[in-house]
């Protein structure tokens, strides 16, 4: 408990150092609202348009639908994730630096609406991919299963920790997630050796 209170205490010292990391989730906020009103608006127009027609809707059409609606709101939520990332990062790694950005949210949120744009855009889909295929194992199997175990893991810690290391270092998506079992050896390493 004391360690998440230090945690907690540094998490709100840096959100009050960084007002724009509210503005971020607030902006990502209203960005999913109008995304949503923008795609209800668009599938039930494409709805409509095929009852007048008297025509039945392509099941491949509602299916590109509802994947591009999935899609691009874990692709808004990845960017604020990457963004936070970041600007903690900037924080945490430089926060006595002369190098430190003048303004380091909106740095990250450049950063990963730009150079990284893709890396996200791609991780997202990938976390999609790998979400569906747990969901169809999991019903095919509902017992536990060593397949639905390793795409659950995957899902929790993986695909969290490749935004992270996009968000740190600048990485593809593919690069972070295959420099994962290295970090983790390490990880291991370290904790044996102080214990």
């Amino acid at each position: 408990i004391e360690f998440a209170s230090i945690i907690l205490k540094g998490v709100i010292g840096l959100v009050w150092k960084r007002p724009a990391l509210l503005l971020t989730t607030l902006l990502s906020l209203i960005t999913t609202v109008l995304w949503l009103a923008l795609w209800t608006f668009s599938y039930s127009r494409m709805i409509l348009a095929d009852r007048i027609d008297k025509r039945e809707t392509s099941g491949v059409l509602v299916f590109y639908y509802f994947f591009n609606l999935i899609w691009i709101s874990f692709v808004i939520s990845n960017v604020v994730h990457v963004t936070v990332g970041g600007s903690f990062a900037s924080w945490f790694f430089l926060s006595d630096s002369k190098v430190q950005p003048k303004f380091p949210t909106l740095s990250s949120f450049g950063r990963a609406t730009t150079w990284s744009f893709g890396s996200v855009c791609l991780g997202s889909l990938i976390v999609i991919i790998v979400r569906l295929f747990r969901l169809i194992i999991s019903n095919i199997f509902p017992r536990f299963s060593l397949l639905h175990c390793c795409c659950e893991v995957f899902d929790r810690f993986f695909h969290k920790y490749a935004f992270c290391q996009i968000a740190i270092y600048g990485k593809s998506y593919c690069k972070a997630d295959v420099r994962l079992p290295a970090e983790l050896k390490h990880i291991i390493k370290r904790r044996k050796r102080n214990q």
